[in-house]
């Protein structure tokens, strides 16, 4: 207590945390818009999004991550996978119902550690565009992959319920973070411009613009 000859001492206010918290956002460079030219043979390791992951407080370890499809059809994709830069978490999976969750198994789960941010990248392996009688992708097919739930746990509080973006505390987080549309075609074609024969002013007829036309690798 303070006493009339004594100054009070300052007080400070302390906030006690059970757990450390996750920031879940999109990646600034995350792919554009596009169409993927698959072919009838498929195309591998396309990167459809990135999400950027954030621990505060505390490492956080990533347990689970779940993928959800929108658009297109399960045929379009032969298998997904997850990165953590150039490695791989956990092993590819499939969609089953336009979904899939990657289940990292206890001492391989994926750590973010406290003050840093490390970015999950999605890639798919493409189906072939199906013939009439075939199977695989369908030319036209828009489908759209969202990283959808989380399941973070405390490094050293060994916490499962943490807060994500700032929201309530749970086990597992829906996060619902969408990669933009990317378009299925068996080729495509890239126009670009083209060299001119004269450029210099003069009489007479004159080639004001030439461009190319070439068609994708996948035919």
């Amino acid at each position: 207590h303070a006493n009339s000859t004594q100054a009070a001492g300052s007080i400070y206010e302390v906030t006690l945390a059970g757990a450390g918290t996750l920031t879940v956002a999109n990646n600034a460079g995350k792919p554009t818009t596009a169409i993927l030219a698959a072919g009838q043979t498929g195309l591998l390791g396309v990167t459809l999004t990135k999400v950027d992951f954030t621990a505060a407080r505390e490492d956080i370890n990533i347990k689970s991550i779940s993928l959800s499809r929108s658009g297109g059809a399960d045929a379009d994709f032969a298998s997904l996978s997850i990165f953590d830069g150039t490695t791989q978490l956990g092993t590819a999976q499939t969609l089953v119902n336009g979904s899939t969750t990657f289940s990292l198994p206890a001492g391989n789960y994926w750590k973010v550690v406290k003050g840093t941010t490390k970015t999950l990248t999605v890639k798919a392996d493409l189906n072939g565009v199906r013939t009439a009688d075939g199977s695989g992708a369908s030319t036209g097919d828009a489908p759209i992959i969202s990283v959808d739930t989380i399941d973070p746990q405390g490094v050293s509080s060994g916490n499962d319920s943490i807060a994500v973006n700032s929201g309530t505390a749970a086990d597992t987080t829906i996060v619902d973070l969408a990669g933009n549309v990317q378009y299925i075609r068996q080729s495509k074609a890239t126009l670009a411009s083209a060299s001119l024969p004269s450029t210099t002013l003069g009489s007479g007829e004159k080639v004001l613009y030439r461009w190319t036309v070439t068609a994708d690798s996948k035919g």
